[in-house]
């Protein structure tokens, strides 16, 4: 079975990113950055309740203030404060929360293992979806959204879903000084929710997508995973590195 409509997880209208920050040197301040100097052209609501102004946008104290719409939520906070920001998307009605937010069970710790299952089980309890946690997030060129300024904005037609942020990047890189063309990148890190089944099974049907690369380090969902394969498999050429 095809997935839910992820349309506005890559083509978001407006985007918050919650942890905006002023230091030029955070994730914060380089998610922000990274939508102005990528041109994206929907609404950018930095959240941080002791700025004015963060990357040229007028910031907000929280998600509840913000004056419009959101379709997709980036969280560069601290995991402890996650669960707080589920609450809100909720709220909110934000169907996608990207959470770059980190140290939760590729840890091993046996209290993050903890958190990060509250989050998954608030997340499904309030209607959000969520990209991550330990990931970078989506590049879409055509969207005019992406998790560097400094990446391609040349678009094509080959998605790429990674586990590791790093090799997001290199591909990206790579590929495109070698010619290809990419037109959707995924780096869904720990899986939690958006798992790289789901995201095959929906990029079978994505008619900007002929080709499907991911590299994959490991799978939680055996079943969702290669129905997601074959699914995408049946329609395009899907090669998976391992």
């Amino acid at each position: 079975m095809p997935g839910q409509d992820l349309d506005r997880l890559f083509s978001p209208r407006a985007v918050a990113v919650v942890g905006a920050s002023t230091n030029v040197d955070s994730p914060g301040h380089d998610y922000v950055r990274a939508l102005r100097e990528f041109g994206f052209e929907g609404e950018v609501y930095p959240i941080n309740p002791r700025a004015d102004e963060v990357a040229g946008y007028r910031a907000y104290p929280a998600l509840g203030d913000v004056p419009g719409a959101v379709d997709l939520v980036i969280c560069c906070i601290p995991a402890n404060g996650v669960p707080g920001v589920v609450d809100a998307c909720g709220e909110a009605g934000i169907p996608f929360l990207h959470l770059f937010t980190g140290r939760l069970s590729e840890t091993g710790d046996a209290e993050a293992a903890s958190l990060e299952a509250e989050i998954a089980a608030k997340a499904r309890a309030r209607g959000v979806r969520l990209l991550g946690p330990n990931g970078l997030g989506v590049y879409h060129p055509a969207g005019r959204i992406a998790f560097r300024p400094d990446l391609p904005r040349t678009t094509g037609t080959v998605a790429f879903l990674s586990q590791s942020g790093n090799n997001a990047v290199e591909v990206v890189i790579r590929g495109v000084a070698r010619g290809l063309g990419f037109g959707k990148v995924a780096n869904y890190g720990n899986g939690l929710d958006l798992t790289p089944g789901e995201l095959l099974g929906w990029l079978a049907d994505d008619p900007e997508t002929e080709v499907i690369g991911a590299y994959v380090e490991g799978v939680a969902d055996g079943r969702g995973f290669y129905e997601g394969l074959r699914r995408a498999a049946s329609r395009k050429p899907v090669i998976i590195q391992k």
